[in-house]
């Protein structure tokens, strides 16, 4: 009887061990909080993880720079030898202490005596070969810029050139293109023909006030535009120049190949119209005086 009382002990007991079990999971399922629920420590991120992890803000600088060439083209860099040169203390105290040379007075040349030209046959010939037989080699002779308004009046001018087989009229700038003919006589303008045997150079006529007139007379015929009052001479008369400048130029040692510009101006001799060509410009920078005068008229 013991044993069983001892059984039927452990089994009550046991059963009253399982009610409270299950008493207690009843009460902890109703209020979770009672008991703190026990999780897993977890370390949050460190800044700099979640720095990597963001997109950062780019400032953009604009700035305008000369783009570099390759290194492939880039040029080789020269090498710049610096010589040194030793200087004695005793030359330098002998310059200091040494007198100053006198400055001697160079004394001016005499003028370059004149030569002087009329129209023939040779000069004409010889021009011929210099710019060719209808001045197609006229660039490669050196430029003549000549001034009338201190020693001739306009109408002289003009009347001086008429007499020579000159024409005036009237070119637009833009096109280089003779527009006009200009009828001094009769202040009027007139129309353009044909005009054989003229030199292509035009000579222009710039700063004289006579000549305004005849640009107001083609601006409104044309309407407005960059014109300009122009000389056109025969053929003749500028082979006879250009003959007549080789010719001073080679006497004066000169080649036309060297010669950049000759300037002058116009005479008014007796009733003849003269080129006074009193300096020249050379292609090297210099000056060279001259006194070449080629007579125009007969």
């Amino acid at each position: 009887m013991s044993g069983i009382k001892k059984w039927g002990i452990f089994c009550g007991s046991a059963v009253v061990g399982i009610l409270i079990c299950l008493t207690i999971a009843i009460l902890l399922a109703e209020n979770p909080e009672t008991y703190p629920k026990k999780t897993a420590k977890i370390d949050p991120p460190k800044q700099e993880e979640e720095e990597k992890t963001e997109p950062k803000i780019i400032k953009i600088a604009v700035r305008f720079v000369k783009p570099e060439p390759k290194k492939d083209q880039q040029e080789p860099k020269k090498k710049t030898t610096v010589k040194k040169v030793k200087v004695d203390t005793k030359d330098k105290e002998q310059k200091k202490t040494a007198a100053k040379p006198k400055q001697v007075k160079q004394k001016k040349g005499k003028a370059p005596a004149e030569l002087a030209y009329k129209q023939d046959k040779k000069l004409k010939a010889k021009g011929r070969k210099a710019i060719g037989l209808h001045g197609e080699k006229m660039d490669s002779f050196p430029e003549i810029s000549l001034e009338y308004s201190k020693s001739i009046s306009t109408m002289q001018y003009i009347r001086s050139m008429e007499q020579i087989g000159g024409v005036f009229g009237v070119v637009n700038m833009r096109t280089d293109t003779l527009v006009a003919l200009i009828d001094y006589k009769g202040r009027q303008l007139k129309s353009r023909v044909r005009l054989p045997g003229m030199s292509p150079k035009a000579r222009y006529i710039q700063g004289d006030p006579a000549v305004r007139p005849f640009i107001n007379m083609t601006e409104k015929l044309r309407g407005p535009g960059k014109y300009c009052v122009v000389l056109l001479l025969p053929m003749s008369v500028d082979h006879y120049i250009a003959g007549a400048v080789k010719d001073a130029l080679t006497k004066s040692g000169l080649k036309t190949g060297d010669v950049a510009s000759i300037s002058g101006s116009y005479r008014l001799s007796g009733g003849t119209l003269s080129m006074s060509l009193r300096r020249l410009e050379l292609k090297n920078g210099k000056d060279k005086p001259i006194n070449f005068k080629l007579r125009l008229g007969a």
